[in-house]
């Protein structure tokens, strides 16, 4: 957000990648001793996606693009993967309703298809950027995410999320103004 102020548009500085590396595992380490299944899913899949922007970012790196399709398919079948070991061995969370775990995997959909769709733009390009849909995506997933670790009543998920949503706002309205507002992206 800092990085942005300054720029006056979105930018992505490497220390975002890193920061949010550390973090995804951290949180995924919480969610498996929470048993909260239903977090440890995005945060799988978004350190991946971290650890991939940030071989993209490597100094003195040109090309090495992926290819749109090979990380839609390897972005398809972690998420597919992911789904079936949740379903097939790890027993649900007796903590909240079924209605309020859907939820709560609906908004894990939505804020974990953020980075997949930003995935798809840095194979596209060879760069990390951030298409303005990758923040409309984080707003809604994460004030899903948000009002279900509410319901979970868990103070580590909700100080995670809280900040969000004001971020994700913000750079929206940088966005704007910077006139990116077509879904273009904006390089790191």
């Amino acid at each position: 957000w800092i990085a942005s102020e300054r720029a006056k548009r979105t930018v992505t500085p490497r220390i975002f990648w890193w920061l949010s590396l550390f973090g995804a595992v951290l949180l995924a380490a919480y969610s498996v001793h929470q048993g909260e299944h239903v977090m440890l899913a995005g945060y799988s899949i978004t350190t991946a996606i971290y650890l991939r922007n940030l071989w993209l970012g490597r100094p003195g790196m040109h090309s090495s693009r992926m290819g749109a399709l090979p990380a839609a398919l390897i972005g398809l079948a972690a998420a597919v993967l992911l789904a079936w070991v949740e379903t097939a061995y790890l027993p649900p969370s007796t903590s909240v309703s079924r209605a309020w775990h859907l939820f709560g995997a609906l908004g894990m959909a939505i804020w974990t298809s953020r980075f997949l769709l930003q995935w798809l733009y840095a194979e596209l390009h060879g760069h990390a950027t951030l298409p303005v849909a990758f923040w409309w995506l984080s707003l809604i997933g994460n004030l899903m995410l948000l009002a279900y670790a509410l319901k979970l009543a868990d103070p580590v998920f909700i100080w995670s999320l809280l900040p969000g949503p004001l971020v994700q706002a913000r750079n929206l309205m940088i966005a704007r103004r910077a006139g990116e507002v077509r879904g273009e992206s904006v390089q790191s």
